[in-house]
């Protein structure tokens, strides 16, 4: 039901989107050197202030068969205890990796990881005793900036053993990456491909940039979302290409000023925030901006997705904004039925102050809009602007709404849902 006019909503939501887009200045602003001007740091390039240390000088093998789990270790303890700026190069070669730590505190003022190689996850799954496979943990100050390398998580060689699909209570695999209470981190360049979980997951870490990674696994790949944050602030995922098995980027619990600009998404499961409300004392979502994105092929578009459970959490302050869609399966969807439909639980995840502007493109299903709010707590404050989805054959395209209170102006394709 529309309950107020769109007119009424635009300074007070204008003026929370400002916000999130100053914080977006400032962290680029805090990137540049003393030069100044964006762009002004090539980190491919090594200054003659950093001490160089490369991995080859601990003996790590470029053969893609020895281990050099403890050379790499031995190589980031070397550049983290130098006072003033250090940088770990990993030269070209296939580099095997079991799980490894690259862990702070370090008395290096900045710590530039140079991937000109390739990292090869190890295929032995009993070598992971948790799940993540590279961790940045207890660091700052560090730039992971790729030179041709990649990080190649070998996932098909557990892809099959993943059950996740039909056991909610599975064990994720390890991830490719994972930023773990970290601050003011920048990864740029890099690629990762094929992890055996997600590829990359930041927990607890603030101010983590990302700056033209490309993440790339099979579309039938399973949990291999792109990049997952949780109980995390102030993170930024710009200029990048995201193909994968799961959602490209997936907002957990407890994260606040994420911002996803410039994003190409597919294969893959789109832009997801949740999933929300499965665990007990799960932290609110605030301040999300996905912005000057694209979408193509992917299984959803733009999804909020809560569990009917009953464990309290908020999301608030979203904003979708210029999204183009190419044959989007579910183009906007908010399920607070996640994997229970048609349960007689609801929700307790309060969704209000969420915005869908100006998105564009075609669907391949009739309903381009779904919206199944919670009974206890509908969804509220929802805003549509300018929305004009069209069925990739012509066919009419519907919305469906339930437990929603929203407005709507402009160009409304579908027509609005009440």
């Amino acid at each position: 039901m529309a309950s107020a006019s769109w007119s009424s909503l635009s300074l007070s939501t204008t003026l929370i989107f400002l916000t999130v887009l100053a914080f977006s200045a400032c962290c680029e602003a805090a990137g540049q050197g003393k030069g100044g001007g964006r762009g002004a740091i090539d980190y491919n390039i090594a200054t003659p202030d950093e001490k160089i240390v490369n991995i080859l000088q601990f003996g790590a093998t470029p053969d893609g068969k020895k281990d050099s789990t403890m050379q790499i270790i031995r190589a980031w303890q070397a550049a983290c205890h130098i006072n003033g700026k250090s940088r770990v190069v990993i030269p070209k070669g296939d580099f095997r990796v079991a799980q490894i730590y690259f862990a702070g505190p370090c008395t290096a003022s900045q710590i530039v990881v140079q991937l000109q190689g390739n990292l090869m996850a190890s295929t032995d799954i009993s070598e992971f005793e948790s799940p993540e496979w590279i961790t940045f943990e207890y660091v700052a100050g560090v730039v992971f900036v790729g030179a041709g390398g990649l990080i190649n998580g070998q996932g098909p060689s557990i892809w099959k053993n993943n059950d996740c699909a039909t056991n909610p209570d599975c064990v994720l695999p390890p991830c490719n990456v994972k930023f773990n209470h970290a601050k003011n981190i920048i990864v740029r360049g890099i690629t990762s491909i094929d992890p055996k979980g997600f590829h990359m997951h930041v927990y607890a870490s603030h101010n983590i940039r990302f700056q033209k990674i490309q993440l790339i696994a099979p579309a039938e790949s399973p949990n291999t979302d792109g990049i997952h944050t949780s109980n995390s602030s102030y993170i930024k995922i710009t200029k990048s290409k995201i193909t994968t098995g799961d959602d490209c980027v997936s907002v957990g619990q407890g994260s606040s000023g994420i911002y996803v600009t410039d994003v190409s998404c597919g294969p893959g499961h789109g832009f997801s925030i949740g999933s929300l409300g499965k665990e007990e004392h799960e932290l609110p979502v605030t301040d999300i901006v996905f912005s000057n994105c694209n979408l193509s092929g992917t299984t959803n578009g733009l999804r909020i997705k809560t569990w009917p459970k009953p464990n309290p959490s908020k999301v608030s302050g979203v904003f979708f904004d210029n999204i183009v869609m190419n044959s989007v399966k579910n183009p906007i969807i908010i399920d607070q039925e996640y994997s229970s439909k048609g349960t007689q639980t609801a929700s307790l995840v309060q969704i209000n102050d969420v915005h869908f502007r100006n998105i564009r493109g075609t669907t391949t299903v009739p309903m381009a809009i779904n919206l199944v709010c919670s009974n206890t707590f509908p969804c509220t404050n929802l805003e549509f602007y300018n929305i004009n989805l069209k069925h990739v054959a012509g066919q009419p395209v519907t919305s469906y709404c339930s437990n929603t209170k929203a407005t709507f102006g402009g160009v409304q394709i579908p027509a609005a849902c009440h």
